[in-house]
C-alpha cells in the first residue's frame, strides 16, 4: 500500500546526511515524472551530485567526460563505471580509514524498466562491496515488486538488511504520526497566532484515527491546513467532519481526505468569507 512512509523516511535521510556533509548522492524516482522515471537520468544524476559532494571525485569525474564524449549514450553499467564507481575507486583511503557516504534511493519500483530496475540494484550492490577508498551505505525504498525481490533473493543475508514497513507494530506507527501531527499543527498554530495548545490532544487522537497507519493521509492534511492559511483552524474542521467513519479501510480515508482537498481548490467551493 502507498502511503506508509517510505518516501518521507528516504527525504530524511537524505536531508539529515546532507547537513552532515555525508550524502554523496539521492535519487527520487516518480512514476511519470519524465527524467525521474528513466534510468538513463539516474546515473548522470548521482555523478553531478557526486562531484560536490565528495570533491576529490570531481577531476576524476571530469576527466571520464573529457575522454568519453558519448557517455550519456552508453549502457547504464557502463555509465556507472566510468561516472561512479572508476572516480571513487581512484580516492585514496585516508589514515583514519575511508570515509562513509550514503546514497539514497527512493521508490525504485516507480523506475520505467524492470530490467533497469535489476541493473540498478546490482550496481549499487556492487559500488558498496568493492570501493576502498570510500565506504557506500545504501538506503534504497521500494514496494515488493518482483524484480526488487528477485535481485535481493540472491544476494547474502549479510549484504543487507530488509525493513517491511508493513511489519512495525500498528502502535509503533501510529505514535510516529501522532508525533507529526502534533509538530507539523503546532506549528500551523504558532504561525495563525491560534490558542495556546491548539488543536489540542483530543483532535490528534481523531486524527490519528483517520490517518489508518498511512502517512500520506497525515502529511496531505496538514498540507492542506496550513494552505488554508488564516482559515486553517476552518480548514482541519473540514477535514474532521468529512471523515467521520473511523473504522473504514485506510484507502477510503485516504480517498476522503482527497476528494475534500480536491473539492477546496475549485473556487465555486470557497466558502463566502474564504472568497
Amino acid at each position: 500500500l502507498a502511503g506508509t512512509g517510505k518516501s518521507t523516511i528516504a527525504r530524511t535521510v537524505a536531508r539529515r546526511y546532507h547537513d552532515w556533509q555525508r550524502l554523496a548522492a539521492s535519487f527520487f524516482f516518480l512514476r511519470g515524472g519524465s527524467n525521474v522515471s528513466y534510468a538513463g537520468k539516474f546515473v548522470t544524476s548521482i555523478a553531478v551530485q557526486l562531484a560536490h559532494s565528495v570533491p576529490a571525485s570531481r577531476q576524476h569525474i571530469s576527466d571520464t567526460i573529457a575522454k568519453h564524449s558519448d557517455i550519456v549514450s552508453k549502457a547504464l553499467r557502463d555509465q556507472w563505471q566510468h561516472l561512479v564507481c572508476s572516480p571513487l575507486s581512484k580516492l585514496h583511503e585516508l589514515e583514519a580509514g575511508p570515509e562513509t557516504y550514503v546514497v539514497v534511493v527512493d521508490a525504485l519500483d516507480e523506475c520505467e524498466s524492470d530490467n533497469n530496475i535489476r541493473i540498478i540494484v546490482r550496481l549499487l550492490a556492487e559500488a558498496r562491496s568493492s570501493l576502498t577508498g570510500v565506504w557506500l551505505r545504501v538506503l534504497l525504498t521500494s514496494r515488493p515488486v518482483v524484480p526488487i525481490r528477485h535481485e535481493f533473493g540472491q544476494m547474502a543475508d549479510t549484504e543487507h538488511k530488509d525493513v517491511v514497513l508493513h511489519d512495525i507494530s500498528p502502535s509503533i506507527v501510529d505514535h510516529d504520526i501522532e508525533l507529526f501531527l502534533e509538530d507539523k499543527l503546532q506549528s500551523i498554530g504558532r504561525e495563525r497566532c491560534l490558542r495556546a495548545g491548539w488543536p489540542g490532544a483530543e483532535i490528534i487522537v481523531r486524527l490519528v484515527q483517520s490517518a489508518s497507519g498511512l502517512f500520506i493521509w497525515a502529511d496531505t492534511a496538514c498540507r492542506y491546513i496550513r494552505d488554508g492559511k488564516r482559515f486553517a483552524a476552518k480548514r482541519l474542521e473540514k477535514i474532521l467532519s468529512a471523515d467521520g467513519n473511523t473504522v473504514a479501510a485506510p484507502e477510503e480515508h485516504l480517498n476522503q481526505i482527497y476528494v475534500t482537498v480536491l473539492k477546496s481548490s475549485l473556487s465555486a467551493n470557497y466558502t463566502d468569507e474564504e472568497r
